[in-house]
């Protein structure tokens, strides 16, 4: 398992934030199914797009690095994990952001690059920022 300094975490967090992978600038192809998402607190939203398969995954966004890079390390997760294993990831993913103490080796080994929102909590108004991914997942 990989263990990241705090430094490191932030390196991480404005890379996937300043170099989106999966984040596009508007989506113009039919062929994706979408579900929105809107925080209820700032101004953090997200409308995710998903094909037939669930492999192939985009978003348009706009927020906060946290909810951005978040975002994108969930979805890269997913693409790594399979679909199939989102349930999984979102319960972990969420015990992670709320409870950070309880999480035991496996299950952060589970999360891989994720595991670097660890301390989001001891910030909580990012809190919510961080979990938006995992409440768009849920629509699925």
């Amino acid at each position: 398992m990989t263990s990241y300094s705090e430094n490191d975490k932030r390196k991480i967090i404005m890379d996937y934030y300043t170099n989106p992978r999966a984040r596009i600038e508007k989506n113009d192809n039919s062929k994706y199914h979408s579900k929105y998402f809107h925080s209820s607190t700032c101004v953090d939203e997200i409308t995710l797009y998903y094909d037939d398969d669930k492999k192939d995954w985009k978003f348009v966004a706009q927020g906060c690095a946290i909810f951005l890079s978040s975002s994108e390390i969930f979805i890269e997760r997913i693409k790594e994990i399979g679909f199939e294993n989102k349930d999984r990831l979102i319960e972990i993913y969420e015990k992670l952001i709320n409870f950070p103490k309880d999480i035991i080796a496996n299950e952060k080994e589970f999360l891989g690059k994720l595991i670097i929102f660890e301390n989001v909590n001891k910030h909580l108004n990012r809190k919510e920022c961080a979990l938006i991914i995992s409440k768009v997942f849920k629509l699925i």
